[in-house]
């Protein structure tokens, strides 16, 4: 048996509308997993106490673990491997592991030049192992070591890169688990003020069948849509509801990348719901492309599904040919509409910014969300993250704006302009993300708004105050 302590940092992003508290599912995957071995282990999520420091300091003195776990996105990867740094000092001995979408999708093309940089970071602060892909098995696996000074221990291991000496040695890629039916359920005990997030999580599927070049999916899941059958799905929901402190209204969000690509699953899932009397509020993201059925909208929305997300992009057509997106302006009036019809409310996701756009293309963007009836409006700025097409078509010579100067990977913040010139200032691109907010009454809408430039814009998302119509 072995103490294992899995950390999520602080996202540390300046982009309000990422500042919902949701659970680290990812941890809580791996928890559960890792439970089976009869380990013992806390997660610790710095989204809910933000005393950084002196917190982990403090856990790592009281838990005494054998192993450090980490969840790192691009965003958080530099100040978030720092706490490796900590527990090495506190202890040499404890063994620091980092995962997550970051260590993935880097370390998946050694000619990236995120790949050298984020050994460097690796190095710098003393992490022993990245896991790269899915982390159940091979954390599983990591846990399970018999001495981790012994190399050709660690070699067998599928899907890992790992310190020896001076350089680091990067395993055989591991297999995407097949059957993800498989996988234990994440278990929200091992976090002990689960109450006070926004909503619980659940994910029924890995991977998205479709190809948009910004989108990291892909490269994360590794190219191939595997999802959980709707029995294995209700079996989760049955397991929450019996085990979960309700103290507020049980919202579930399902956070597949897209939630109906199956429309017979989706009714089973449904169906089950109302068999069952489960008393849920639920939400999921879609695809335009999967909404155009009403009859099925309806059993969603009878089922307790309260809103849908949709991946809207842009109000330029030429810009959903550029990144393969499986949008028309029809497809997307009718979607929009079918939701409302049902009963459930519609968030339009739109992203500008991409390098080819203008004041035009983003005139365009604003024109037809005015033109959709949605009731809130999600806007992100186009982000080149490491291994999808995107970035190696766009950020493979760095050229991205730096708001940054010191953290390359916080300017891998969806909230910060990253490809700016003469026609879109900082100024401009955030004046638009404000008229698009403003394009539907009671969106999430900064409140707050001075004019915005390099200096004060970190303070401008700090001050703001968001509303969000459900």
């Amino acid at each position: 048996m072995r103490r294992i302590l899995l950390v999520s940092p602080t996202l540390n992003s300046i982009t309000p509308w990422n500042r919902s508290i949701q659970p680290p599912l990812g941890l809580l995957y791996l928890a559960s997993s890792l439970n089976t071995l009869n380990n013992k282990i806390l997660i610790y999520d710095f989204n809910l106490a933000r005393q950084f420091e002196n917190n982990i300091i403090g856990i790592i003195k009281r838990f005494k673990p054998d192993i450090l776990g980490l969840s790192l996105k691009t965003v958080n990867f530099h100040d978030g491997l720092k706490i490796s740094c900590i527990a090495k000092e506190i202890n040499p001995n404890i063994i620091t592991i980092v995962g997550g979408p970051h260590i993935t999708t880097s370390m998946m093309n050694e000619n990236n030049y995120h790949f050298q940089l984020t050994l460097m970071e690796m190095n710098k602060n003393k992490a022993d192992i990245g896991v790269i892909g899915e982390g159940e098995e091979t954390f599983k696996e990591l846990a399970s070591v018999t001495s981790y000074s012994n190399k050709k221990e660690l070699e067998e291991i599928k899907g890992i890169i790992f310190r020896s000496g001076n350089k680091w040695v990067k395993t055989e890629d591991r297999p995407l688990i097949q059957d993800i039916d498989n996988i234990p359920f994440p278990d929200y005990s091992f976090l002990p003020y689960h109450w006070t997030y926004d909503s619980y999580l659940m994910i029924t599927s890995r991977g998205c069948p479709s190809k948009c070049s910004f989108c990291d999916a892909r490269v994360i899941w590794g190219g191939v849509y595997r999802q959980r059958t709707a029995e294995n799905i209700l079996a989760e929901i049955n397991f929450h509801t019996h085990t979960l402190k309700k103290s507020k209204e049980f919202l579930i969000s399902f956070t597949d990348d897209t939630f109906m690509v199956d429309q017979k699953r989706v009714a089973e899932i449904c169906e089950g719901i109302l068999k069952n009397n489960y008393k849920i509020n639920w939400q999921c993201e879609a695809r335009a492309v999967d909404t155009q059925n009403l009859n099925l909208l309806k059993l969603m929305r009878k089922a307790g599904c309260k809103s849908v997300f949709l991946g809207l992009e842009s109000g330029d057509a030429n810009t959903y040919k550029k990144v393969l997106k499986p949008n028309s302006f029809d497809l997307v009036l009718k979607a929009v509409n079918n939701i409302k019809e049902s009963g459930m409310a519609v968030v339009g996701s739109f992203i500008i910014d991409f390098p080819w756009d203008n004041n035009k293309t983003i005139r365009e963007t604003i024109k037809f969300a005015k033109s959709l009836e949605l009731d809130s409006i999600s806007c992100a700025f186009a982000t080149p993250f490491p291994g999808t097409d995107f970035f190696n078509k766009y950020d493979h010579n760095q050229k991205i704006y730096r708001y940054y100067s010191d953290d390359l990977y916080k300017n891998y913040d969806i909230g910060i302009p990253k490809f700016l010139n003469d026609e879109l200032t900082l100024n401009n691109l955030l004046n638009y993300q404000k008229e698009l907010y403003f394009s539907v009454k009671n969106s999430f809408i900064p409140l707050k708004r001075k004019n915005i430039s390099k200096g004060n814009l970190e303070n401008y998302f700090s001050s703001s105050c968001l509303i969000n119509r459900r």
